[in-house]
């Protein structure tokens, strides 16, 4: 889910992520790493106005959304609890943030409006707790939530495009710390 400024004008479609939690000589400690995808803010621009080859004007909607790739790793710090494991985290990593424009229109007529993909260092902190589904398994679910954030990015924010007097439309990019935080039930398999 969008936060902070992300989120005036983003919304969640779907997120897709991959983690591994690996053991470390230490007790209680762990190295973790995650690599994902998410879709954010999915909807209609306002009108759009471009001129074909011949000079004339064309108008068309289209949608909009952000994509965001990330890969961190950090480390994990576990203590039993119950029947399970209770654990925090905390993470650092790239965030490839993509907004994107689904119409292939605005790439014939209107190509140096759109705003390009871009990306940094992100840091995340999160937390859960997980369990065996029976004693002598090796699947763990594992309840957990997190908080990514990635400062000075470009995204599709709450004005996506404009159209001014000239009558040619431009998209807009907000520039801005892109913070997301999830909760998500995860499945992991222990080694054999």
């Amino acid at each position: 889910m969008p936060a902070g400024e992300f989120a005036r004008g983003a919304s969640t479609d779907y997120a897709l992520g991959i983690e591994a939690v690996i053991p470390t000589r230490h007790a209680g400690l762990s190295i973790r790493a995650d690599v994902g995808e998410t879709r954010h803010a999915d909807r209609d621009s306002p009108p759009i106005t471009a001129l074909d080859m011949f000079g004339n004007s064309l108008t068309f909607t289209t949608y909009v959304h952000n994509s965001l790739i990330w890969f961190d790793v950090g480390p994990e710090i576990e203590r039993p609890a119950g029947r399970g494991t209770a654990f925090t985290f905390a993470t650092l990593g790239l965030l490839r943030v993509s907004p994107v424009v689904e119409n292939a229109l605005v790439s014939i007529f209107a190509p140096q409006s759109r705003p390009e993909p871009n990306g940094g260092w992100s840091a995340g902190v999160g937390g859960g707790w997980r369990f065996q589904t029976r004693p002598d398994s090796r699947l763990w679910v594992a309840l957990e939530g997190e908080c990514r954030t990635c400062p000075g990015r470009d995204y599709f924010g709450e004005v996506i495009a404009t159209t001014p007097p000239s009558g040619l439309t431009s998209f807009h990019a907000t520039h801005g710390s892109v913070t997301t935080w999830g909760a998500r039930v995860a499945l992991l398999m222990s080694p054999p």
